[in-house]
């Protein structure tokens, strides 16, 4: 009776060792147990043979010892299986609290993108009220400002991530929506020269800003009294540093402007902005005006 009953322990705990495989993934390892288990009913087998067909006495010790084994063995296998069942739903917690954060997540920036879009209008509403023409242009500016933020919110719903987006798509986006709301004649030519990478939402957003402001400068200023010109944004990777390069073949900035003497806010947002980066930017006067802005693209952390 002992050596049945081990045998219906060990046949047992082979089959249960056998079915963890699919809650733990773990094949091998429970392969070689449940035949290591196997292998301890059939040695059971043998005594039971022997005592049954020649009547050879058993070994009852020995073989209560391993009826003691055989229990030992499936109650740590059960053991073991309702640790990795705990560790299944914990895990499918973790997953269903991480869509739910998502989903708060996308909300958050749908309301944020609506509210931008309101702020917009309000802007344009107020400027319609004016008529000096210094402040219309400020508030058409701001606007401007908050449109280039909202354009990533709306990118963002429609992303899979939260934590960054594509350089390209997002600021390919940002410098259209620039152009288009300048009516750009078709006699200045716009040139996108944009590497495709990721980069964390944070400095995405700086970046859109920061392109806002010098391609809207350009726009305004650098070809007046010009029949045509070129305007150029390029951004690429050169080893761990983000280089943007905003080039215009136009008339040229005054040597007394530059980010230490202005007094235009662009200018100045620019240069903060650039700071935030913890980036450089420096003028160039060659061939029209170049401002070109350089920071790391992995930084130890992000505030």
């Amino acid at each position: 009776m002992i050596i049945l009953t081990s045998i219906a322990i060990q046949v047992s705990a082979s089959i249960l060792a056998l079915k963890l495989i699919n809650l733990t993934g773990k094949s091998y390892s429970w392969f070689l147990i449940s035949g290591a288990l196997l292998l301890m009913s059939v040695r059971r087998i043998i005594p039971l043979h022997a005592f049954m067909k020649y009547n050879v006495p058993v070994n009852l010790p020995n073989e209560f010892i391993g009826l003691l084994l055989s229990i030992l063995m499936l109650l740590g296998i059960w053991g073991i299986k309702a640790i990795f069942l705990e560790r299944k739903h914990a895990e499918e917690m973790i997953k269903s609290m991480l869509t739910e954060k998502e989903m708060i997540l996308k909300e958050v920036h749908h309301r944020l993108k609506n509210n931008m879009n309101t702020l917009i209008s309000l802007l344009n509403l107020q400027s319609g009220t004016l008529s000096d023409q210094a402040a219309i242009q400020a508030l058409e500016e701001a606007g401007a400002r908050v449109r280039s933020m909202m354009l990533l919110y709306d990118q963002l719903n429609k992303s899979d991530s939260f934590l960054e987006a594509s350089v390209r798509m997002h600021l390919s986006a940002v410098i259209d929506g620039i152009v288009a709301s300048f009516a750009v004649e078709g006699n200045i030519r716009i040139e996108k020269q944009l590497e495709d990478f990721l980069l964390d939402t944070r400095r995405l957003q700086i970046l859109g800003i920061i392109i806002n402001e010098l391609l809207t400068n350009s726009v305004k200023y650098a070809f007046r009294g010009r029949a045509r010109g070129v305007l150029t944004i390029s951004l690429f990777l050169e080893g761990n540093k983000v280089v943007l390069r905003v080039q215009d073949d136009g008339i040229g900035i005054p040597e007394s402007i530059d980010f230490g003497h202005s007094t235009g806010l662009g200018l100045q947002l620019v240069q903060a902005l650039a700071a935030q980066l913890d980036g450089s930017i420096r003028l160039e006067r060659d061939t029209g005006t170049a401002v070109i802005l350089e920071f790391a693209k992995q930084t130890e952390a992000l505030v």
